[in-house]
């Protein structure tokens, strides 16, 4: 089962022109943050962690107000970790614990 094929579509479709997806709560669509974070995980369980991790790295800076936070910063950390940036990875997790109070 590929169960990357059918996230792929919705990932591309939620992060197009933003214009698209605002948000009057949270400046970007919420389901693209989710969407990320599943392509993502379906990509780290084919050991694809580079391009789990350039998934991630594709919405970041949008996740800051929304109540996925805590998750997509999780998810960024293990991925940055898995991926070898052990800065990156740091940071993100300090984050998701400071997200998560």
């Amino acid at each position: 089962l590929d169960v990357e094929r059918p996230l792929r579509p919705a990932l591309h479709h939620a992060t197009q022109p933003l214009t698209r997806f605002v948000s009057s709560s949270y400046g970007f669509d919420e389901q693209a943050i989710t969407i990320a974070i599943n392509y993502s995980n379906a990509l780290r369980r084919k050991t694809q962690h580079k391009q789990a991790f350039r998934v991630l790295e594709s919405v970041s800076g949008a996740q800051a107000q929304s109540p996925d936070t805590h998750d997509y910063l999780s998810a960024f950390a293990t991925s940055a970790a898995e991926t070898g940036k052990v800065e990156q990875a740091k940071a993100a997790f300090n984050a998701a614990m400071h997200a998560a109070k």
